[in-house]
This record gives structure tokens, C-alpha cells and sequence, in this order.
């Protein structure tokens, strides 16, 4: 679940709450096997894999700047949408985007907005080819 007030993401799989205060240190409290990504100092991301939020599956990859943590990026884990690039499409991943924006309105009204906390959105980024819910907090370790 996603709260709009606080930023918060709570991943019941773990079960963790994650927002603007959670840092690179917590990592290592988690019950799951954090692997790294990218690691450019003071850049460092995190996937947590496939995990269950509001009972849906999601990759989840978190992105720090030093110890704060700048941004959560998640995106829903459906078969339906492929499960390798042998079967993606454009169109795939165009439904997935459209599923992130459906089920942000769920959670906050809108599937892109400002907060005080921050901001989040989702997005289709035709480079890569995917499709994700971007949760930021911070840019590099300015709210």
C-alpha cells in the first residue's frame, strides 16, 4: 500500500514500510536478500525482487544517494505482460503502464501527482522498453 500523505510503501512479503526516513543502513534488518545493482558512489541501488504489495507482485529496486534513499521504483510482475524479452511487445508494455496508472488511482486518487514528501508517477520509457511506478523522495539527497 501506498500512503499519499507520508510516501510510505509498505511491502507486506517482508513485511517492511518503506518512505523518505528509511535509509541504506535499514537494508540490512530486512528479511530478504537485498542484491545490488548499480553501484557508482554515492549512487547504489538495490533489487528486492519480486515482492507482494497490496496483494500484487512487483520488482522492487530501491535507489540511494549515499544513505538516504532517493527512490523506490516498482513495476507489477504479471505474466500477462511478458516474463522475458522473447515475448515482450510495445503494446505489453504499454498495458502494463496503463495497469501502474489504474492501480495508483486506487491508491492515491490520481496516477501522477506532487506531495510535500515528494512526488510519484508512472511512466514508459521506449529506450529501455518498460514501464514503471517511480517513487521519489529526494534528488540526490535534496528533498
Amino acid at each position: 500500500m501506498l500512503h499519499k500523505g507520508t510516501g510510505e510503501l509498505f511491502i507486506e512479503s517482508i513485511p517492511v514500510t518503506l518512505g523518505p526516513r528509511f535509509t541504506r543502513r535499514d537494508l540490512s534488518a530486512l528479511p530478504v536478500a537485498a542484491q545490488s545493482q548499480v553501484v557508482n558512489e554515492p549512487y547504489h541501488s538495490y533489487s528486492l525482487g519480486a515482492q507482494q504489495i497490496s496483494g500484487q507482485s512487483f520488482f522492487v529496486v530501491l535507489y540511494f544517494y549515499g544513505q538516504q534513499l532517493e527512490s523506490i521504483d516498482m513495476a507489477h510482475g504479471a505474466g500477462e505482460f511478458g516474463t522475458s524479452w522473447d515475448d515482450w511487445s510495445e503494446e505489453r508494455e504499454l498495458r502494463r503502464k496503463q495497469w501502474h496508472d489504474d492501480w495508483l488511482r486506487e491508491q492515491t486518487g490520481q496516477a501522477s501527482h506532487v506531495y510535500e514528501w515528494g512526488k510519484v508517477h508512472s511512466s514508459y520509457d521506449p529506450r529501455s522498453g518498460g514501464s514503471s511506478i517511480i517513487i521519489r523522495y529526494s534528488w540526490q539527497g535534496q528533498a
